[in-house]
């Protein structure tokens, strides 16, 4: 019977780790990727204002960072996944020019959002109500 090796923990170059470290300095520390976003009838999202990611916390840094991308658990996405998918990091993050016509959601103060979300239940977009059951 052979015997599998266990794997070993990948360790990454030089170069990959100060990639990683300028890729990391261009965050803002705002906690807007963490915000929920919202699906509007027009197909964009805006940030939701209040409804964030239950690990954001006040200083607006993640209490899971170091794990959030581990194997047991999906709690966000990747720097990589966020920057090829439109609407999850908000307008005036500077990863949305990573990509060339990347679309961010919209950051709305309440008072917007609230408006923005009467129009929506007007147009027939109940999905906006579901918000608050996420997180």
């Amino acid at each position: 019977m052979k015997t599998v090796p266990k794997s070993k923990k990948k360790t990454k170059t030089f170069a990959a780790r100060k990639k990683e470290a300028a890729q990391e300095k261009l965050c803002r520390k705002c906690g807007l990727c963490c915000h929920v976003k919202v699906g509007l009838s027009d197909g964009t999202y805006v940030v939701h204002p209040s409804v964030t990611c239950k690990y954001l916390q006040n200083d607006n840094t993640c209490s899971v960072y170091e794990t959030r991308l581990s194997s047991d658990s999906l709690i966000c996405f990747s720097r990589e996944e966020m920057i090829q998918k439109d609407f999850i990091l908000p307008e005036g993050c500077p990863y949305t020019h990573q990509r060339s016509g990347y679309r961010p959601a919209r950051v709305v103060s309440q008072r917007e959002y609230d408006e923005i979300i009467e129009k929506e239940l007007e147009l027939g977009n109940y999905n906006v109500l579901l918000v608050n059951r996420i997180f």
